[in-house]
């Protein structure tokens, strides 16, 4: 293993990150995805291409194990990256409930179920103090951390809502605040 580790940190400078790829229009459920090893043999650099030929009939790493690679679910996306939700100049009495939204686009390359929600906090903070934050909603559904789900068929547009609430005396002064919406396929 010492020799394996030298060798290889000769040539692959550690960390080490790569991408993977596949030849041919399918992607088999049955192919190894592991670490294997061949004595002498020049596998490339970290810039070079890769000559899968190099890898075939040689064995697993010891101790290391042989998974199959799910088959490609696709993807989804936003459309765009920055979603700002402006609730404008307000007066003390106009905060409470205070309602502005956006349409976006979620796009997928497949049909596929989501789960949408917000990360680290159910609401957004929009002053230190707590008194001012914003309940996040998508197509009527609050997103907090929990999240909801949503099918896609491949575009579907979708209505971000804040909705500003209080708590207890709002200073006067400029508020903002953010977040990061996640999306992960089910």
């Amino acid at each position: 293993m010492g020799e394996l580790a030298k060798s290889f940190k000769s040539i692959f400078s550690l960390p080490y990150s790569s991408s993977t790829r596949h030849s041919g229009s399918t992607v088999a459920t049955e192919e190894c995805v592991g670490i294997f090893y061949a004595a002498g043999k020049n596998l490339g650099t970290n810039t070079s291409e890769v000559n899968n030929s190099s890898f075939t009939g040689y064995p697993l790493l010891p101790g290391s194990i042989c998974g199959a690679a799910p088959a490609p679910s696709g993807s989804c996306d936003f459309n765009q990256d920055v979603l700002n939700l402006n609730h404008g100049t307000l007066t003390r009495q106009e905060l409470e409930g205070h309602e502005v939204s956006e349409t976006v686009s979620i796009s997928c390359t497949t049909s596929q179920t989501l789960k949408l929600f917000i990360y680290s906090a159910d609401n957004v903070q929009l002053r230190d103090d707590g008194s001012l934050y914003s309940e996040l909603y998508m197509n009527g559904n609050v997103l907090g951390t929990a999240g909801f789900t949503l099918d896609v068929a491949e575009q579907e547009n979708v209505t971000v809502k804040s909705v500003l609430r209080t708590n207890g005396s709002v200073a006067a002064g400029e508020f903002s605040g953010s977040t990061v919406m996640l999306i992960t396929v089910e």
